[in-house]
């Protein structure tokens, strides 16, 4: 049977609370028939607009595709400056070029700039990270006792991970280990944590395994035995041999 796509069109001021599969995001602006850009944004050049901005790219379910003639250079300063974006027009440039490194599979220059657009420090218990506890210790250690190279995968963002596992054939990540689920602040809801996240980072870590604390402590060789397996799968390269 095929799909029926329902389509609607809004400008970014009301879109507040809608959600679709896909979004196709428009600015609409560009150089005139001078070859003049004018950097005049509506709302989202006034206060509050990055707010606005922050609305119209997030309600996606799947993914937002961009249709702009804006050139992203001119928009704003922030990309040739190092501090941290102080106007609205600063959000806007900064999300249309962190669109265009994802795009491009520059994951690292988009988690870079990512960095730079966080303007306020997130309180400790925001963060997102599981401490060293004994449920921690106890997964690296039986990673490195079935000889698997396990690294330190956390940095406190949305796309931290407590351990990443390296193929040794190539160097790069095979498989990232989670104890538990994520619990930062971006995560809180489900398709975030769930949906959005895993895309995000099969970008970089092909396989994503989570571990459950509950079912390492009361169902241990079991748990151990589908860790064990789901690394050796990946280092497999998903059943290649």
């Amino acid at each position: 049977m095929a799909r029926i796509w329902a389509f609607s069109v809004k400008n970014v001021e009301n879109v507040q609370g809608d959600e679709r599969d896909i979004i196709v995001f428009s600015t609409t602006f560009g150089r005139n028939e001078h070859g003049v850009f004018r950097k005049s944004f509506g709302a989202l050049g006034h206060a509050g607009g990055e707010r606005r901005l922050n609305v119209a790219v997030t309600r996606a379910r799947e993914k937002v595709v961009i249709a702009t003639s804006m050139p992203t250079v001119e928009i704003s300063d922030l990309l040739t400056r190092r501090s941290g974006p102080r106007v609205p027009r600063d959000y806007l440039q900064g999300y249309l070029e962190y669109a265009r490194t994802v795009s491009d599979g520059l994951a690292d220059s988009g988690k870079t700039l990512l960095e730079r657009m966080v303007t306020q420090q997130r309180p400790h218990n925001e963060a997102g990270h599981h401490e060293d506890d004994g449920f921690t210790r106890s997964v690296e250690a039986f990673l490195e006792a079935n000889g698997y190279k396990a690294s330190r995968a956390r940095d406190g963002g949305a796309f931290s991970l407590d351990f990443a596992v390296t193929d040794p054939r190539t160097g790069l990540y095979a498989i990232g280990v989670e104890c538990d689920a994520p619990r930062h602040r971006l995560l809180q809801r489900a398709r975030a944590r769930e949906i959005w996240r895993p895309k995000v980072l099969g970008r970089a870590v092909p396989y994503v395994h989570r571990v459950s604390s509950y079912a390492w402590t009361h169902a241990g060789d079991a748990e151990r035995l589908r860790l064990k397996n789901a690394v050796e799968y990946a280092l497999r390269g998903g059943g290649l041999q």
